[in-house]
């Protein structure tokens, strides 16, 4: 990648005719054409003039914010188009904006690229706000070459991109876990003359966080006053997130104390990091009473931070009490959700109460929940720990049956199960399943099953079924 004046090239990577493709489809249309192109695309209902509370363009406008909900689109797609067709007002720059961003927010790509050509073919030209909607779209499914053409296609048509538009794309290569990409957007914003904000570096933060890169998130936290920036709760709590997962507790706590000296005010979320690593260096008894500070502060707790409780006391090997936390969670006004469960089933079958746990994942349903593929895994995984294979089995029969399809740790715990207790004959079918799904061994599987294939020699049935899902320096020379 390269950093020109306008926009990201990425010679090496988008061929010049896949860009000139992305924008030439959003390049202008004769009007006709693009009238007649759209008309049919809404399927418009016939309305009655009255129905439209008048012709004044400022009260749809008005309500163009609450868009989102699918019949809502639908709905605003028609009442555009009568305005266009019947009463003579064309839409705005802030119409187009509106049904391009709502359209975004479902995915439906398709649709806002249709909007969005409708605009240029209707002489309203798309603003900045457009762009980045459309871009932000590409940027969350993951089609970044097509975001960048959207930054290229700003800066031809003389629009100019703001930091929205370099922070959205900066978040769609986050997301990827490009980091590279990412920070060559932050420079291209400075080189353009645009200053990064605090969202900027939230966002890089961020990126570098998932990416376990503690290193990078602190030097980017250190530098934000020196950006003339004001770190805020979001900076904090990426923060502490990097430091509690790198295990660094006793530096996350001191952080937690030095953003409140700050008069950094935490949110739900900043607790809920704070109090999910003194759990998990097993300061359980850290955590309750910190859990009682946010409540009097204002913070009510949510599920998510008893989850974390509750996972704590059971690493702490006291189920019972977590147990009876659960049994207090409706008279503080929520309800356990399918973590909770998950938490409490894996918990009984570290402990060995492999019956309770089976019991109370066959509870789910009437409690209105569908286990879900973790649910499954962790049975599953205790029942081979068990030697109970054929149950481990009709388990993953079942769970395929109930529209719950196994994923990578589903399938290595059962066959870790099986080729611990020999069951090779089941082994096979396994594996060519997994490798039907584009799925793998993990390295303790695959040394399991690499230790069978040498004991059982190259001569063997087993030797000959499974070579070609092993490396040829295995069985070579």
């Amino acid at each position: 990648m390269k950093i020109s004046s306008g926009f990201v090239e990425q010679e090496a990577c988008i061929p010049h005719l896949a860009k000139q493709v992305v924008l030439e489809k959003l390049q202008p249309r004769s009007r006709r054409s693009g009238n007649d192109w759209f008309v049919p695309h809404l399927q418009v209902l016939e309305l009655e003039h009255n129905s439209f509370l008048g012709g004044e363009l400022s009260i749809f406008n008005g309500e163009f914010p609450c868009l989102g909900l699918g019949a809502k689109m639908e709905r605003w797609k028609r009442l555009m188009l009568v305005y266009m067709k019947e009463i003579d007002v064309q839409p705005d720059v802030f119409t187009f904006s509106a049904l391009i961003n709502g359209y975004c927010s479902q995915g439906e790509l398709h649709n806002a690229e249709d909007i969005f050509q409708l605009a240029v073919n209707s002489e309203v030209k798309p603003d900045i706000i457009s762009y980045n909607s459309l871009m932000n779209g590409y940027c969350l499914q993951g089609k970044m070459y097509e975001a960048d053409c959207i930054l290229q296609l700003a800066v031809n048509s003389e629009v100019q991109p703001d930091i929205i538009s370099y922070n959205t794309l900066m978040n769609g290569y986050c997301l990827q876990g490009k980091m590279y990409e990412a920070d060559c957007i932050l420079q291209l914003a400075v080189n353009s003359g645009i200053q990064p904000d605090i969202i900027s570096y939230n966002t890089l933060m961020n990126g570098y966080c998932k990416m376990g890169q503690v290193d990078e998130v602190s030097r980017l936290f250190t530098i934000i006053p020196a950006k003339r920036l004001k770190r805020n709760v979001v900076s904090y709590n990426i923060m502490l997130k990097a430091l509690f997962s790198e295990g660094r507790c006793e530096d996350g706590v001191n952080l937690f104390e030095e953003m409140e000296a700050r008069q950094v005010s935490p949110d739900i979320r900043t607790y809920n990091i704070v109090l999910d690593g003194l759990c998990g260096a097993h300061r359980i008894a850290e955590a309750f009473p910190l859990l009682h500070i946010m409540e009097d502060k204002g913070i009510i707790p949510n599920i998510v931070t008893y989850n974390i409780l509750i996972e704590g006391l059971c690493n702490d090997n006291k189920v019972g009490e977590a147990k009876d936390l659960i049994n207090e969670l409706p008279s503080k006004g929520l309800h356990p959700d399918v973590i909770t469960y998950n938490i409490l089933i894996g918990a009984l079958c570290e402990e060995g109460h492999i019956e309770e746990a089976k019991d109370l994942f066959h509870e789910l349903p009437s409690k209105v929940f569908q286990p879900h593929v973790n649910t499954y895994t962790i049975l599953i995984s205790a029942l081979c720990e068990e030697g109970q294979i054929e149950e481990a089995k009709d388990l993953m029969t079942q769970m395929v049956n109930n529209g719950c399809l196994p994923d990578s740790v589903t399938y290595n715990v059962f066959a870790r199960g099986l080729l611990k207790r020999n069951k090779m004959h089941d082994v096979i079918p396994l594996l060519e399943e997994m490798d039907s799904r584009g799925f793998t061994l993990d390295k303790t599987a695959y040394s399991m099953l690499i230790e069978h294939v040498k004991r059982e020699g190259r001569d063997s049935v087993l030797f000959d079924k499974v070579k070609k899902l092993l490396p040829k320096d295995i069985y070579s020379s």
